[in-house]
């Protein structure tokens, strides 16, 4: 295998960030080492060193997350600033969608559900109609 290192930078208006992979590579496969991540903004910055294997690796051992949707919309609320209405809206509708696959009621009853969902979010990120096809458009591909 071969070690190489890529970094990816980002620039806003209120700061910088610098991200270092660490990738492992053998033929057409890559193994993610680890991400060294630099934050500046103002006079200070934030290095932060994250083993991905590892991660990766419980990731893999822990199907279906380890966050409930109670805590989901937390976390959502926490990254607003960060995650765009069709981001938000995406994680509203898979939040959704499993509400409505564990429900054991008729499917007549999963589509007056999923109408009182849809308003819900609506009410949460406003108009859905482009958000929608946005989202609809990228899971079809």
């Amino acid at each position: 295998m071969t070690k190489e290192y890529h970094v990816f930078t980002d620039i806003q208006n209120t700061h910088e960030q610098a991200f270092v992979f660490e990738v492992e590579r053998e033929g057409d496969q890559i193994r993610m080492g680890e991400l060294w991540l630099i934050t500046s903004q103002n006079n200070g910055e934030v290095k932060t060193r994250v083993n991905l294997e590892e991660m990766f690796r419980r990731i893999g051992q822990n199907v279906g997350g380890n966050i409930d949707d109670e805590n989901l919309d937390k976390i959502v609320e926490v990254f607003s600033d960060v995650l765009n209405n069709e981001k938000q809206t995406e994680i509203y509708f898979d939040m959704c969608q499993r509400e409505l696959e564990n429900m054991p009621i008729s499917d007549c009853e999963k589509m007056i559900k999923a109408s009182e969902l849809c308003k819900n979010i609506e009410d949460q990120v406003g108009n859905l109609s482009d958000l929608t096809n946005n989202i609809i458009n990228k899971r079809l591909k």
